[in-house]
């Protein structure tokens, strides 16, 4: 196991949502989540169907 530098920058919130740009050496995505923190959508990886 290693230590990995992250970085998550808030790019947008509204209606109980945040908009997240994350990055971790060369990946980088944006992520959206809920009022809670859970993820909502993690392109490429999933969609939370409600």
């Amino acid at each position: 196991m290693k230590k990995v530098k992250q970085r998550y920058l808030l790019l947008e919130e509204a209606a109980g949502r945040r908009k997240f740009h994350y990055k971790d050496g060369n990946f980088e995505t944006n992520i959206e989540v809920d009022a809670y923190g859970f993820v909502l959508r993690y392109p490429g990886i999933f969609t939370r169907v409600f």
